[in-house]
């Protein structure tokens, strides 16, 4: 997209860095040098506005005599993700949260908004500014005595988005990097949001921790064609995080994560760069101490059965034998549910969701309703669901999504799981 320089800034007296953009961005035979002036200016202002601690600092931009466009940015000293992941392949799973965390707190400020006014530009808007352009040479790594300082670079190309202004970018063609864009991204007629960043931050996470990609495209011997991450990114299902050579110690809960940033429809993803670095910041290495954790927060009554949760479950332990443990120990906490609704005691979870209460709400919809939670609260979602079920009769799947969504103690994340179950594609309760 350009070429950055380090120059002398004779106002201040202090070393900048000044990035020159590739005269191509302004290649559109519709565009008058007159609009990309004014397109440039707007969204090098936009970005200017950004003050986050997390983001590089904008201070100046302008046109060359010979027309090339330019902005002016702090000097950084330290190196990028990419230039560190070329050394060291692959980082500890500590040292990735820092860093993601970190970039999450940069994006947040860029996705929420600015609030600005210029001479040549007046608004009380909120103005959200979508990067599309993450990838690890976006990445700044500032070395400090308290440890890595973050910095997002290269707002250059953000997708400013607002009500009232117009909805346009610096070039009508595709801008962004093939090997981490969003499938939306290669949409001309998509809109995209927030939801686009969070997936390349999934590639950025996935490279982080195995040293590989998503797709297995990457070799050392030859360039990999746009085409062939495009094709990927709308067709090709992500490798599992721990199916990667070296990575079987890595947490499920963790894989789960950066699944979940991969998912190819944005309704799926996280709906926060918020909520994506609260996930990181509750994930633990073993699975059934945030279980215990959890549970506790989300059910009263059942405390004392799941403090007896053993401690031998190792992070290799899947999810599908934690689960398995909780149905064959939790009988004597469900008891007192199964005898309420009139059922024996011998009925497993499982027969417990497929109950007379099928009449009102559909098993189809139970079982999303399950999978969903399980993924923000773990296992012990099924004892959630058999509870809302026999405490209450629900006439209309709003209200029984509603009951269990607030279960989950995020908000973004719970409004997320709400519009994902009340989505057309569930079976209608009835």
């Amino acid at each position: 997209m350009g070429h950055v320089y380090q120059a002398t800034d004779t106002r201040l007296g202090k070393t900048v860095a000044v990035k020159l953009l590739n005269p191509s961005l302004k290649s559109d035979p519709t565009t008058t040098e007159l609009d990309f002036k004014r397109r440039f200016e707007r969204e090098c202002a936009i970005c200017a506005a950004l003050t986050n601690e997390n983001i590089v600092q904008v201070s100046d931009y302008g046109m060359t005599p010979e027309g090339q466009p330019f902005y002016v940015m702090e000097h950084l000293e330290g190196q990028t993700l990419e230039q560190v992941l070329k050394q060291e392949t692959k980082l500890s799973v500590e040292r990735t949260k820092q860093i993601m965390k970190q970039v999450c707190a940069g994006l947040r400020s860029a996705h929420e908004g600015v609030r600005f006014k210029t001479p040549q530009m007046e608004t009380d808007e909120c103005i959200k500014i979508i990067h599309r352009d993450l990838k690890p040479a976006n990445i700044f790594l500032v070395p400090t005595e308290l440890g890595e300082r973050v910095k997002v670079i290269d707002f250059g190309i953000a997708k400013v988005q607002s009500l009232n202004l117009e909805n346009m970018t610096l070039a009508s063609s595709f801008l962004g990097t093939h090997h981490y864009s969003a499938p939306e991204q290669f949409d001309s007629q998509g809109q995209l949001d927030e939801r686009a960043d969070i997936y390349c931050l999934g590639i950025i996470l996935y490279e982080m921790l195995t040293g590989a990609d998503p797709f297995g495209l990457k070799t050392r011997e030859q360039r990999v064609a746009g085409e062939s991450w495009i094709k990927a990114h709308l067709l090709k299902p992500a490798q599992p995080l721990r199916s990667q050579v070296g990575c079987e110690h890595l947490p499920p809960g963790l894989e789960r994560i950066v699944e979940r940033c991969l998912e190819k429809h944005p309704d799926r993803r996280f709906p926060s760069v918020k909520a994506l670095a609260q996930a990181l910041d509750i994930e633990h290495e073993t699975l059934p101490n945030s279980l215990v954790a959890t549970s506790r927060k989300n059910l009263a009554g059942m405390t004392q059965t799941l403090s007896e949760i053993p401690v031998h479950f190792q992070q290799s332990e899947s999810l599908a034998q934690v689960r398995q443990w909780l149905q064959a120990h939790l009988k004597r906490a469900v008891s007192p549910i199964q005898s309420k609704a009139g059922r024996a005691s011998s009925h497993s979870l499982n027969d417990l969701s497929l109950s007379s209460k099928l009449s009102i709400v559909n098993s189809q919809l139970i079982e999303r309703c399950r999978t969903e939670l399980a993924f923000h609260i773990g296992p012990i979602a099924s004892l959630v669901i058999e509870q809302a079920l026999i405490n209450r009769q629900y006439q209309q799947p709003k209200k029984f999504i509603e009951v269990l969504s607030h279960h989950i103690p995020d908000d973004d994340t719970a409004t997320h799981f709400r519009r994902t179950l009340l989505s057309p594609t569930p079976t209608q309760l009835g």
